[in-house]
């Protein structure tokens, strides 16, 4: 703005040349020229009180200033409610299977049965509750048990095969822990 008011000072002397010597016209142009400087800059300042405003959405700086506040408030809720939604996820998330391992082995050695068909599986949690799934496979038949689980032991005895998948299913969490 103050560069144009320093130009139309400095070519005040050739408005004046150009208007000859009768100061009505160059009084008329320099108030057109007023004129057109005053819509451009008032232009401008609707533009900036646009964006100010909440692009038009509001009447005034008040009111502006409340939707402003209102969001901020809106998004200060939606932070504590995605806060409290994530929590509980992370809580799902420790009590959800995350290390599983299962180990094949050949139940009857001595007689040739079972061939690599039988198989412990460990699945556990974070914080190593879950269950041991065993099968012995034979010709005839399929035998499976479960024992539940608990801090990484069981309170009931675990065969070599259980306690291996359940070792191998904490490796897989990454806690060093004692069984």
């Amino acid at each position: 703005m103050q560069s144009v008011l320093s130009s139309i000072t400095d070519n005040l002397s050739s408005i004046q040349s150009l208007a000859g010597s009768n100061p009505e016209v160059v009084g008329f142009l320099m108030l057109s020229l007023a004129a057109i400087i005053l819509t451009v800059w008032t232009s401008l300042l609707s533009k900036k009180m646009k964006r100010l405003t909440y692009h038009g959405s509001a009447r005034n700086l008040d009111e502006a200033m409340e939707k402003l506040l209102a969001s901020i408030e809106e998004h200060a809720k939606f932070e504590k409610d995605m806060e409290k939604y994530l929590l509980g996820v992370e809580e799902r998330l420790r009590k959800a299977v995350q290390g599983v391992a299962t180990i094949r082995f050949k139940a009857f050695k001595g007689s040739g049965e079972g061939s690599n068909q039988s198989f412990s599986s460990a699945f556990l949690n974070e914080n190593g509750n879950g269950l041991v799934i065993s099968t012995l496979y034979s010709r005839d038949r399929v035998s499976m048990f479960g024992k539940p689980i608990k801090s990484f032991g069981s309170e009931y005895p675990l065969s070599g095969e259980e306690s291996e998948a359940v070792t191998e299913a904490k490796a897989e969490l990454g806690i060093k822990r004692n069984t």
